[in-house]
Formats: C-alpha cells, sequence, structure tokens
C-alpha cells in the first residue's frame, strides 16, 4: 500500500526528489593496490552526468574520492618540504 506524503515541519513534499547514488570500490582483501585509485576514478567520471558537478560545469558538488595516504609518504613529504 503506497503512502500518502504530506508536508511537515521544514520538509515539503515538492522537494521530494530520488537521490543520485553512489559508487563504491572497496578492497576486502587488505592488500595495498594503486588499481583501486583508477576504479575510483572511473566511478567519478560517471558519475558526472547524474550531477556530481554543477549548474556551470566546472564546480562539483562534493564528490570526491576518499582514500587513505600512507603516513610513511606524509612524513617523507612533510620532512621535504621545508
Amino acid at each position: 500500500m503506497a503512502k500518502i506524503l504530506q508536508d511537515q515541519g521544514l520538509y515539503e513534499v515538492r522537494r521530494e526528489h530520488d537521490a543520485c547514488g553512489i559508487g563504491a570500490v572497496v578492497n576486502i582483501s587488505g592488500k595495498k593496490d594503486h588499481s583501486i585509485i583508477e576504479y575510483g576514478k572511473e566511478i567519478l567520471v560517471n558519475l558526472h552526468h547524474r550531477g556530481a558537478a554543477s549548474a556551470d560545469e566546472t564546480t562539483g558538488d562534493g564528490a570526491g574520492i576518499l582514500f587513505q595516504i600512507p603516513h610513511e609518504f606524509f612524513l617523507h613529504r612533510l620532512q621535504n618540504s621545508i
């Protein structure tokens, strides 16, 4: 049975819409592999048509990649920047 939505508090039915969704790539083996970054970049490119860019087509809406930076790499970069 379908539920009929009604305005309530800050919720307005007229603003109801489907979400674009997400893309997720994971490495469940725990093995470090750069290919996962390449897969993530491919997902971002494919999300562009789903609204992952603002109306001006140059700025994003917060779509990005979350990844781990190894401590040793980060420390090396900091030490070499001083």
